[in-house]
């Protein structure tokens, strides 16, 4: 938040969340999640082998039922398998609310400060989006 791109009006924000189970604190799960989306933080939310459906619905969209940015997967062995959709992902909330002309997934305007997954998957990276 002390990134001078975080207040950055052209900056989109993503945080994808990758958990192995349920929450630790499910009574905060709704407020804290709101608290994310208030900062104009788009969440993709990745639950591995753990039945955590309907918290991965609060974390990404702040209502259960909705299943947009949401994955669920048997096994780490298959993040690969979801990789190119969560970028997907990534490049249409970088361009939603920007004009075609001065803002393409092709030219300069994406700009990741960090490239996401890796084949360790063992380090939580922040993506920015500009």
């Amino acid at each position: 938040m002390n990134s001078t791109r975080f207040n950055d009006t052209l900056t989109k924000k993503v945080l994808v969340l990758l958990t192995d189970g349920q929450s630790n604190d499910r009574s905060n799960l709704a407020a804290n999640s709101a608290f994310i989306r208030s900062l104009n933080i788009t969440t993709i939310a990745v639950g591995v082998k753990a039945d955590v459906l309907q918290e991965l619905q609060i974390i990404a969209n702040g209502e259960v039922g909705n299943n947009n940015r949401v994955y669920e997967l048997s096994d780490f062995a298959n993040l690969d398998s979801i990789v190119q959709s969560i970028f997907q992902q990534i490049e249409r909330i970088s361009l939603e609310g920007s004009s075609s002309s001065s803002f393409s997934s092709e030219g300069n305007g994406l700009r990741f400060s960090e490239t996401g997954f890796s084949k360790s998957y063992g380090t939580v990276r922040y993506v920015a989006i500009r």
